[in-house]
């Protein structure tokens, strides 16, 4: 999983993809980390908010804290093969960012 580095303005983690299947979001641990001690926040479709007294996002994460999309047995919902964003109220939060897509369907071959 690739590392991404998350401060107070809006990062997209994920580009729009309509094949997008498994989605996995990470902060990673003080243990690893250190200076990950602050809130992201995470937005499908849309660019989180960081404000204390309103926090406009899908997910907020503290260190350690994961997101693994779609539960078990479940499909992805769309909202989530929509660009995903990030935000964070403390500088230089480190995540791991992880998307896993459907395969191309084959192409019929010309007649």
């Amino acid at each position: 999983m690739p590392n991404v580095t998350v401060g107070t303005s809006q990062v997209k983690l994920l580009d729009e993809n309509p094949r997008r299947k498994r989605v996995v979001i990470q902060v990673q641990s003080t243990n690893v980390v250190a200076a990950n001690t602050g809130i992201t926040y995470i937005g499908a479709g849309f660019q989180p908010q960081s404000s204390p007294t309103l926090p406009l996002a899908d997910y907020s994460l503290l260190q350690s804290d994961l997101i693994n999309l779609p539960t078990q047995g479940q499909k992805l919902s769309a909202k989530w093969k929509r660009a995903i964003w990030a935000i964070s109220d403390t500088a230089a939060q480190t995540l791991l960012v992880e998307e896993e897509t459907e395969e191309e369907p084959p192409t019929a071959a010309p007649p």
